[in-house]
């Protein structure tokens, strides 16, 4: 597990890399991945909509063992990165 966030409480900006020892654990894996994103959400909701954003507009990838999150600005980029590297 790798997992970048940001030094503030207040951004919702994180990247997160998961590897799986067997393909047969992601679903579960994936589902609390996405649970975070909704918990998160709700946590912003009503007073920092740029970080709803952020979270909605997140990008996640499987790729066999790998489970890719990113939560920024540049996500779709970062998310490139990491396809690239496989």
């Amino acid at each position: 597990v790798m997992l970048y966030t940001s030094e503030s409480s207040m951004s919702a900006e994180e990247v997160l890399l998961i590897k799986v020892k067997n393909e047969g654990q992601m679903k579960r894996v994936k589902e609390a991945v996405e649970k975070r994103i909704a918990n998160r959400k709700n946590d912003f909701e009503g007073y920092a909509p740029k970080e709803v954003q952020l979270l909605e507009q997140s990008e996640l990838s499987v790729r066999g063992k790998f489970l890719f999150l990113a939560i920024a600005p540049k996500a779709a980029e970062y998310k490139e990165a990491f396809a690239k590297s496989l």
